[in-house]
């Protein structure tokens, strides 16, 4: 635990028993994640299991291992007196996955509460994910061989008195087969169980399938999704409606972050309800990711972000348990408190300052904004993406938003957090100019600032003129190719941009 003035502050620590405890809890999960880092425990019990440790937490004698919480972060895992394993002195290469029997002393078997855990198929998925990877990184093939072998010539090589590894090595291929065999009775395929076209009168459906151990999280449109699993393999996910007629891309997501080969499928949601959609009020109305000299936060008088929210409808909203975020990848990165709203027509100013423990009469989110460019996410409680902004490159005290509070975003001529936005918009810093790069077809290309709404228009006499492409800057290089035949041997073209 953190030290917080005093030694014996331990509230941290009876916040975590407490919860640890509470296994009837229907939230049991989501509680105890809060305050524990429950995957970093998974996976270091993992390892003791591989190396056949039983002496240690989470294995037969339930000691050996200290928690730590860092002043803000959770409650972690750290081993320490790891002398038993390998095959010295500890279990057979064969011993079970989430084993707590002790094979010297029969009355020692393990911790109740985590033997508990440990049947809690969301946790058993991070120990197995990292039994996965221990078989796929140093316990594939020669890995671990050719590994002792060069300490052991090291070893020699500088006149030590040393034993042969080979102990070792057959202890780990022995055990790498054992692993193997137990995990591929275990595992299953990636699957989908409804039919690629629903229709449904209800906010929400109802969605379910099978996974592989690999398997993270679900993402649905390329936002994270956490499952419950009902067992092992199965998942069961509550997706709710964004629109009367979607499409969904549903991706399995391994350990690493990256969607699993051939674990994908897409279905078609058509919505026949008359219930309105609940996300469809409020949007991200303003921002500024570079706040120099604008608008003073109150709590501490820095110069932070901030985002601003509106309320478009005629009726006030319940903020409670809305979801803000700058990662689509981590869509619950900050929770409206209970007792939170939004006046009708109202607006609602939020730092972006990374410092959530901050006091006073606005909110702080656990995140700031970059100034060379990202994205604003709005999730309702059921988790359907209300609002999403992406910008580039940001201008020191240049606020992004929606005109008159319509539209898409683009540079404001003047920020007015808290407060309607007015119809005025900047216009770009810098000239426009046209860069020639291709004569067959004709392209050519120029730089589009962030916020910025370019119109290219082409013409044969410079009186009538046509719009041929309509494009938003993000602080990138804009092309336009002409398509062949369309562009005649003389042809003039234009950018501008709109008042």
């Amino acid at each position: 635990r953190a030290y917080d003035g005093s030694a014996n502050q331990m509230a941290n620590l009876f916040e975590l028993v407490q919860r640890i405890n509470d296994t009837k809890n229907p939230e049991y999960i989501k509680r105890l994640e809060k305050v524990a880092n429950m995957e970093q425990w998974m996976r270091v019990f993992a390892v003791e299991n591989v190396i056949c440790n039983w002496d240690s937490y989470g294995a037969a004698n339930g000691q050996n291992m200290s928690t730590f919480k860092p002043a803000e972060g959770r409650f972690e895992m750290i081993p320490w007196d790891i002398d038993l394993g390998l095959g010295k002195g500890s279990f057979g290469s064969n011993n079970k996955l989430f084993s707590t029997s002790n094979p010297y002393f029969w009355s020692l078997q393990g911790d109740s509460i985590i033997k508990k855990v440990y049947r809690v198929n969301h946790f058993k998925r991070h120990y197995l994910r990292a039994v996965l990877e221990l078989l796929d990184g140093p316990m594939n093939g020669d890995a671990f061989k050719e590994y002792v072998d060069k300490k052991y010539n090291g070893l020699k090589a500088n006149k030590q008195t040393v034993n042969r590894p080979t102990s070792l090595t057959s202890f780990i291929k022995g055990r790498s087969s054992y692993l193997q065999k137990t995990i591929d009775r275990m595992d299953d395929e990636f699957s989908v169980t409804q039919v690629n076209e629903i229709e449904t009168d209800e906010l929400t459906i109802n969605l379910s399938g099978s996974a592989p151990l690999r398997m993270r999280s679900l993402q649905v449109n390329g936002i994270t999704q956490q499952p419950e699993w009902k067992r092992l393999t199965q998942w069961q996910l509550k997706l709710p409606i964004e629109a009367t007629k979607k499409n969904y891309t549903i991706n399995a997501i391994g350990g690493d972050g990256k969607p699993i080969l051939d674990a994908s499928q897409s279905i078609e949601v058509h919505y026949t309800g008359d219930k309105p959609f609940p996300h469809e009020s409020l949007q991200i109305n303003e921002w500024m990711a570079s706040n120099n000299n604008t608008l003073k936060d109150a709590a501490d008088s820095d110069f932070d972000d901030w985002i601003e929210l509106h309320n478009r409808s005629e009726l006030p909203v319940d903020l409670s348990g809305w979801w803000l975020t700058d990662d689509k990848t981590s869509p619950r990165k900050w929770q409206f408190p209970e007792g939170a709203t939004i006046p009708t027509k109202g607006y609602l100013l939020i730092w972006a300052d990374d410092e959530p423990l901050q006091t006073g009469d606005e909110f702080h989110v656990p995140f700031k904004l970059t100034a060379n460019g990202e994205s604003i996410l709005l999730f309702d409680p059921e988790g359907r993406l209300a609002d999403e902004v992406t910008f580039g490159d940001q201008k020191s005290d240049v606020a992004m938003g929606r005109s008159a509070d319509k539209g898409a975003p683009t540079a404001l001529a003047k920020a007015t957090p808290g407060a309607k936005n007015a119809s005025g918009r900047i216009g770009p810093t810098n000239p426009i100019q046209l860069a020639f790069t291709s004569e067959k077809p004709f392209t050519f290309t120029f730089h589009g600032e962030d916020g910025m709404k370019y119109i290219i228009e082409q013409s044969t006499d410079l009186r009538s003129w046509l719009e041929v492409q309509t494009t938003n800057g993000k602080g990138n290089l804009i092309r336009h190719t002409a398509p062949l035949g369309q562009a005649e041997k003389t042809t003039f073209f234009r950018v501008s941009v709109p008042n």
